[in-house]
């Protein structure tokens, strides 16, 4: 029997029924130091189609290159290219999945040396042993850049693909003992028909040269439907381009019906079969686990952080897990949850910030157990589409569980960190400021680049772009000062708070205080709808231009606000009477400005009670 399901996520374990195993992590690497690419070839000196990953990776104790279940020469095939002239494969510093300055994998065809220029990393060799009939689970972070359809309008590339032994089928005829194409490859692409937004494709499939024309009417010789030979297409997951998002691949290895292949992006499952995973029991031949290849003429990628496991691992089966400034676009839909789990440690703050691209979903963050509606430590349940934000501290070590669930079908970003024992110092010039003026900010320890800011927010409120009363970009450097104008706050306490690369996450805030000079007293706090307020001040400019104006409370500073004013007769300290008529019932503000402006000085509260 064969199922697929795709356009949802899914209990990976409700879905498929696999056996418990060890969960082993086979291997691991983000091409940090200690990792190089050798442009020589050890096992062929003559040779320039391959080129080899080499070396300890000094954060996981993973060698390079991969050998796991026996492999060996594992390389970056040149497929009808030159190096550097058509293919080229570099490691790189660039800003990885979690925002911070990390070394991966690039990969760039420039142009085509012949009909199928590419440049895949194979895990090769896997030999015809039991090793290779095996699960794996592997999961890695990639970015593909921005291209164009071809000239017919055709646009493709390819991810993720093994292939069985006796794959290809031979041109000619067989001979005996020839390959015979009675295996079966599994490929991932995506693809765009040049009218559409691209889209996620999967498939299992006979060589084309054995296969019939409609891939999913594939028959064995006797005329019975090729179980082992399916297609499945998802155009409701978004497709980040330039833009990193987290690949899966997870297969259970099986000629018969317990076999399956479940493929995800950004932790929503894109497409999911129970059924057989190979054909008349072909073990595994090679892995291509990461490719640039496509209908372009020029195509580029990056990859990082690659992790291959024997089996599932349970913390994956139905959440995804984040790490500390990861950033992921998706889909939810309607009542669908869509659950990532991000590992903490006592102490640390896990921050998660929703963006809801397109219309209502909602946030959930618990600590140690699955997040939900009935579930949660915190959940903002905000209408509409603005920013959503949730921040836990942890009291011991912990997963914490962020879930998205579709209020509606909603499209998302999701940015999750941790804050730690920040790098990031802040100082104020002072710690008492007046209702309007300057205030000069000094930093050290922030990344330095050009979307890194500032902003000053009410102590207390949380960091929606609606709560930032003033803000500043650092200047793109690590050290520095930003002299920082606002106006028109009210007293109490404030924060100015850093960020990163754009983003909501504080990395550090640092607590100040608005007071003014003018000392305001009111005759008393509640007031018929008619009636006059006796006002007492001091501290005033003395001017002849200061005022004072009775306004809406929550209403802004602008002169079609006012509701009654007067002048404050050019007295620093003194008394003046304000009478009015007919206010409704409600809270209001007496306002101090001085010299004819409208920046605020100083405020008292009152109440009008229309019963009095």
């Amino acid at each position: 029997m064969k199922t697929i399901i795709f356009g949802v996520n899914v209990l990976l374990v409700s879905l498929i029924q696999v056996p418990v195993y060890s969960e082993e992590l086979l291997f691991s690497s983000g091409f940090e130091d200690g990792v190089t690419i050798r442009t020589d070839n050890p096992y062929d000196p003559e040779s320039i189609d391959y080129q080899f990953i080499w070396g300890q990776d000094v954060e996981t104790g993973f060698t390079w290159p991969i050998d796991i279940l026996g492999a060996s020469q594992s390389s970056l095939h040149f497929v009808h290219g030159n190096p550097n002239e058509h293919l080229q494969a570099t490691i790189e510093t660039t800003q990885g999945h979690n925002g911070k300055d990390s070394k991966v994998l690039y990969t760039e065809k420039k142009k085509n040396g012949g009909s199928s220029t590419q440049i895949p990393y194979e895990i090769l060799n896997l030999g015809d042993g039991e090793g290779a009939k095996s699960n794996l689970y592997t999961r890695y972070w990639l970015k593909v850049g921005s291209h164009s359809p071809d000239d017919q309008g055709v646009d493709w590339r390819a991810l993720f693909e093994w292939k069985s032994k006796d794959y290809e089928y031979p041109y000619g005829h067989p001979k005996e003992g020839e390959i015979t194409g009675d295996g079966l490859r599994l490929i991932t692409y995506i693809y765009s028909d040049g009218n559409s937004a691209p889209y996620w494709a999967i498939k299992a499939d006979k060589d084309y040269r054995v296969s019939d024309e409609d891939l999913n009417t594939d028959k064995n010789e006797d005329g019975s439907l090729d179980e082992a030979t399916w297609y499945a297409e998802n155009r409701q997951v978004p497709v980040p381009i330039d833009e990193w998002f987290l690949m899966e691949v997870y297969w259970y290895w099986d000629e018969g019906p317990n076999g399956s292949v479940v493929w995800k992006v950004n932790g929503q499952v894109i497409a999911a079969h129970e059924g057989p995973s190979t054909r008349n029991g072909k073990s595994i031949d090679f892995i291509m686990l990461t490719q640039t290849y496509g209908a372009q003429e020029s195509l580029y990628q990056w990859v990082d952080d690659i992790e291959i496991w024997d089996s599932l691992p349970a913390r994956y089966e139905d959440a995804t897990e984040l790490s500390a400034g990861d950033k992921v676009t998706s889909q939810v839909a309607q009542g669908q949850r869509v659950q990532y789990i991000v590992p903490a440690r006592a102490g640390e703050t896990v921050s998660a910030v929703l963006d809801r691209l397109s219309a209502d979903a909602d946030l959930y963050v618990k600590v140690g157990s699955d997040a939900s509606g009935d579930s949660f430590d915190c959940a903002p349940w905000k209408d509409g589409t603005s920013l959503e934000t949730c921040s836990v501290i942890l009291e011991q070590d912990a997963d914490v569980y962020i879930a998205v669930y579709g209020a509606q079908a909603a499209t998302y970003q999701l940015h999750v960190a941790k804050e730690e024992v920040s790098n990031v110092a802040l100082n104020l010039d002072k710690q008492l400021y007046a209702l309007t003026g300057n205030m000069q900010i000094s930093y050290t320890g922030m990344l330095g680049g050009p979307k890194d800011w500032l902003g000053i927010y009410k102590k207390g409120d949380n960091n929606d772009w609606g709560n930032v009363k003033e803000w500043s970009w650092s200047d793109g450097q690590v050290n520095g000062s930003v002299n920082l104008g606002y106006e028109n706050l009210y007293e109490g306490d404030y924060e100015v708070r850093a960020f990163f690369n754009n983003s909501f996450i504080t990395e550090k805030a640092v607590p100040f205080t608005v007071e003014s000079a003018v000392l305001l007293t009111l005759d008393k706090q509640v007031y018929p709808a008619t009636g006059t307020l006796q006002i007492s001040y001091d501290g005033m400019l003395g001017g002849p231009a200061d005022w004072f104006g009775i306004y809406k409370k929550d209403d802004d500073n602008k002169w079609e606000n006012i509701k009654r004013w007067t002048w404050s007769d050019g007295q620093v300290k003194g008394s003046v009477s304000l009478s009015y008529e007919d206010l409704a019932a409600g809270e209001y503000e007496l306002r101090v400005f001085f010299n004819n402006s409208f920046k605020l000085e100083k405020k008292a509260s009152f109440t009008v009670d229309s019963h009095l």
